[in-house]
């Protein structure tokens, strides 16, 4: 009834089990006090629960893990109190209460039962810095590690991002449709990684795209000039990477500055064409063979520096992702469309009107960031370290969450709410026309009734 009061449904308090749209998720923070906190995404940050971890408070020498699970609860992973080892909490996402070791068994029990699958941990591949070198590693149910790969950076560059796909990243086409109505079939490799390595020394980074499984090295880029002393942010998802880095005008013929580098990979640089197969037999393994992608990318001049980059999640992956960046210098949050930083865009001429179909525009080097694109607005979110991004139940939506020493939260459409109906739109007055047209029908049926039966007794 609110609805038609004109009032919006992020306007209305909810619950979790009255959410249809999926906006009001739990945002569960763990502040270095030694308290974990459940904020509503849906309702302006409200607090829905607020319990301590520790009995007393203290300082967290660890970076400590949250990790959602699937049976409604929130496992705690690294915690170290005085240096002083502490095993895995595991708390109930609705509640806040820190569940026993029987209260989790049975939790998840039920789980199993509704499911018909186990609760438990799948195989997965983790990627470990040891002794400077990138390692990875089968993780396999009941079984030891083991030891897939190492990769080693040249000599004298240091590893100092490594970033993956996000768990949850569905892509909703192979291939991007032209204006022409060809396709480019996208590089899909659910195990691909972005390593980032520094030389101090020669003021160098390098960029590294690496199978996950097999460890090889599918695409490389290095620069030089660079001021290592600046982070070197990057993020990875579908077919496509971005990362940001700052230009040190006392080693590089360019002026100080920073930089932006996007990225897409695909099957082949041929439209309708396929490259080799993931998968092409039964007994292939990507260990021993895994095909190479076609990279291409294009380089933007930022004004200002850019600490951390994420990319927008939906449900079905159909709505288009859009690249989030902070921005310390202004403590801000901005999203950028995908269609301003498209790798394709033409250099040097004119796009074509198969081109402007498709929403490219003339490549120009110098990205200024649109003050609509601002997520925060006015309000400033101060020492941003990392943004998290999680579907709703529209496809449209996306709700995104940053925290550091600010707490920021937002939902975004990028695509516009093409599944939801406009807050222009006149609810009263749809309703009065199902009302008269329902009307209408009980009100003429027993006249179409009669000229009925009286054309039949004149046919008679």
């Amino acid at each position: 009834m609110s609805s038609f009061g004109g009032k919006f449904a992020a306007d209305v308090q909810a619950s979790a089990e009255s959410d249809s749209f999926g906006y009001h998720r739990s945002a569960v923070c763990l502040t270095r006090n030694g308290r974990l906190i459940a904020l509503d995404a849906g309702s302006s940050g409200r607090i829905v629960w607020n319990v301590p971890v520790w009995d007393h408070a203290r300082d967290i020498s660890s970076s400590p893990v949250l990790k959602p699970l699937p049976d409604g609860t929130v496992e705690i992973s690294g915690l170290e109190i005085d240096n002083s080892g502490t095993p895995p909490l595991v708390v109930d996402a609705a509640t806040g209460e820190i569940l026993t070791r029987d209260a989790i068994r049975d939790r998840r029990t039920m789980v199993e039962d509704a499911t018909a699958a186990p609760v438990g941990k799948p195989t997965s591949v983790y990627y470990t810095l040891e002794t400077g070198e990138l390692c990875g590693k089968l993780d396999q149910k009941d079984a030891p590690l083991q030891e897939l790969w190492r990769f080693s950076p040249s000599k004298g560059e240091t590893i100092v991002n490594v970033t993956s796909r996000p768990p949850t990243d569905p892509v909703a086409s192979i291939g991007k449709v032209l204006g022409d109505r060809r396709v480019l079939y996208k590089y899909l490799n659910p195990n691909i990684v972005l390593v980032t390595t520094i030389s101090t020394a020669a003021h160098t980074a390098t960029v590294y795209l690496l199978d996950g499984i097999s460890g090889t090295i599918l695409f490389s880029n290095s620069h030089a000039g660079i001021d290592t002393s600046h982070p070197i942010p990057s993020t990875l998802s579908e077919n496509w990477f971005a990362y940001s880095y700052a230009i040190d005008s006392a080693t590089s013929s360019a002026s100080k500055g920073h930089q932006l580098v996007v990225g897409e990979l695909y099957e082949s640089p041929f439209p309708n064409e396929r490259g080799k197969p993931l998968a092409p037999r039964a007994n292939h393994s990507t260990l021993h063979s895994t095909p190479s992608p076609h990279p291409i990318s294009q380089t933007y001049n930022i004004p200002e520096a850019i600490s951390h980059l994420a990319v927008t999640q939906t449900r079905q992956g159909i709505t288009s992702r859009h690249l989030l960046a902070v921005l310390p210098a202004s403590n801000s949050l901005v999203e950028i469309p995908r269609s301003a930083i498209d790798p394709r865009r033409p250099v040097a001429r004119d796009p074509t009107s198969a081109e402007l179909a498709e929403g490219l525009e003339r490549y120009t080097p110098v990205l200024d960031f649109d003050p609509k694109w601002t997520l925060n607005h006015r309000r400033e979110a101060v020492g941003i370290r990392a943004v998290r991004t999680t579907a709703a139940t529209l496809e449209s939506a996306c709700l995104v969450f940053a925290y550091g020493v600010d707490v920021f939260g937002t939902r975004v459409a990028p695509s516009a709410g093409f599944d939801v109906l406009g807050s222009d739109f006149n609810k009263v007055q749809m309703l009065g026309t199902v009302l008269a047209l329902a009307v209408g029908t009980v009100v003429v049926a027993p006249l179409v009734a009669r000229k009925q039966i009286n054309a039949l007794w004149q046919f008679s």
